[in-house]
C-alpha cells in the first residue's frame, strides 16, 4: 500500500475488509491471500506466488509479435475467470447469508496466467483503495476505466452482473486484438467512462470476422448494457464458454495453455512486456529479526476464524515498534538491577558489614 495512504484510517479499514474477503475465497482460479501485515509504515499482502505473466502483459507481447490469441485459449481463459467471480460472488457469511461480493476491477492486468497454465483472478476490492490511490497520484488507475460497467460508470449500485460486463469487455477484446473503450493515453477519464456508457458497441465479427459466432454472441450478451439482458451470473458465462469448448477444443486444458504461454514467452524479446499499469512501492527491509507475525496470518482454511481478524490498531509513524520497545525494555531492566546492587553495596559498606 502506498505510504501515503498508510495513516488514512478509511483507506487502510478497506484494505482490511479485502484481505478478511480474500481469506475467505477457496477457489484454483483465485490467487490465495496468506497474510497482511505491516512493517516500517507500509502496509502489504502476503499472496500466493504465481510464475507467470498477467494476461494484459500477455496480450501486449501477442500485439507486438503481430498476432492475436487463439480464440480456444481466450475462451478457456475467460471461462475459468468466470468460475472464479461465481464463487466470490456466490460466498455467503457465517450468516448464511451471501456476502454481495463484486470485483468491481475485472480487467487482463488483475487476471495471472501461470507457466503451469493456471488461471487466477487477484485484487478482490481494491478498486475502492484504487480510487483513494488516485486523489494523491494523478492518472496511475485511469486505464481501469475502461473495464467498468456502465452502471459502476454512473456511480449505481453493483451486483454480479456488473462483474459480467467486464468479462465482455476482456473477452471483446482479447477475441478482437483491440481495445473496445479504451482511448489514447492523452484521453481523460470522463471520456473514458463516457464511452463505457454511451459509445457504440460493435458487433464482434464486423472487427474479427472470423470469430466463431457463438463466442460472438456469448461477448454481445455479456457487453447488454441493460443488465437485466446480460447473463445472470458468471457461472452462466463459464457455461456457454465451456458448453463451446467441449466441441471445438475438448482436449484444451491446463497443459495446453501452458505450452501456448510458454511459446508466446519464448518468441518475444524483452521490450515487448508492458508494464503494470498500478507500481507497488517496494517494501521496506524486512529480515527475520525484525518481522511480527500478523495477527492475520492464516495456513488456506476456510473460514477464517473470527478472531484471526481484528482490524488492527493504527498507531502513528513516531509510535516505537516492538523490537524498539524490548530493547527499551532491555536497558531499563539492566539500568534497574545496577542501580539496587549499587544501593546494596552502599548499605553493607556504611552499616559496616562490608
Amino acid at each position: 500500500m502506498h505510504p501515503q495512504l498508510s495513516n488514512d484510517r478509511s483507506a487502510v479499514d478497506m484494505l482490511v475488509q479485502e484481505a478478511k474477503l480474500c481469506m475467505r475465497f477457496d477457489h484454483p482460479a483465485i490467487a490465495q491471500t496468506f497474510e497482511l501485515g505491516h512493517h516500517d509504515g507500509v502496509w502489504y499482502f502476503v499472496m500466493e506466488y504465481v510464475d507467470g505473466i498477467d494476461l494484459g502483459a500477455l496480450a501486449h507481447v501477442v500485439t507486438a509479435l503481430g498476432e492475436r490469441l487463439d480464440p480456444v485459449a481466450v475462451a478457456y481463459i475467460v471461462s475459468a475467470m468466470a468460475r472464479g467471480l461465481d464463487h466470490a460472488h456466490k460466498l455467503k457469511g457465517t450468516d448464511g447469508r451471501p456476502l454481495g461480493i463484486v470485483h468491481r476491477d475485472v480487467s487482463p492486468q488483475n487476471v495471472l496466467i501461470s507457466l503451469r497454465g493456471e488461471v487466477k483472478l487477484i485484487d478482490f476490492g481494491v478498486a475502492k483503495v484504487a480510487a483513494k490511490i488516485e486523489q494523491t497520484i494523478a492518472g496511475v488507475i485511469k486505464g481501469k476505466y475502461a473495464y467498468m460497467s456502465p452502471e459502476q460508470a454512473a456511480a449505481e449500485p453493483l451486483d454480479a452482473r456488473s462483474d459480467v460486463f467486464s468479462l465482455g469487455i476482456c473477452l471483446f477484446e482479447l477475441l478482437a486484438a483491440q481495445g473496445l473503450f479504451r482511448q489514447k493515453e492523452t484521453a481523460s477519464p470522463f471520456a473514458v467512462l463516457h464511452a463505457v456508457r454511451e459509445a457504440a458497441i460493435p458487433p464482434l465479427r464486423s472487427v474479427m470476422p472470423d470469430v466463431p459466432q457463438a463466442l460472438a454472441d456469448i461477448t454481445a450478451r455479456c457487453l447488454n448494457r441493460d443488465r437485466a439482458q446480460r447473463p445472470g451470473s458468471a457461472a452462466e458465462v463459464a457455461d456457454a464458454l465451456d458448453a463451446w469448448l467441449a466441441v471445438a477444443a475438448p482436449t484444451f486444458g491446463p497443459q495446453a495453455l501452458a505450452a501456448l504461454v510458454a511459446g508466446i514467452l519464448a518468441d518475444a524479446p524483452e521490450q515487448a512486456r508492458a508494464p503494470s499499469d498500478i507500481a507497488t512501492p517496494p517494501l521496506p527491509h524486512l529480515d527475520r529479526t525484525s518481522f511480527v507475525q500478523s495477527p492475520y496470518t492464516i495456513v488456506s482454511q476456510v473460514p477464517v476464524a473470527p478472531n484471526r481478524l481484528q482490524t488492527p490498531v493504527i498507531r502513528p509513524l513516531w509510535w516505537p515498534t516492538q523490537q524498539a520497545t524490548l530493547q527499551f525494555l532491555a536497558v531499563g531492566a539492566g539500568a534497574l538491577v545496577f542501580t539496587v546492587a549499587w544501593m546494596l553495596v552502599a548499605w553493607l559498606v556504611r552499616s559496616g558489614r562490608l
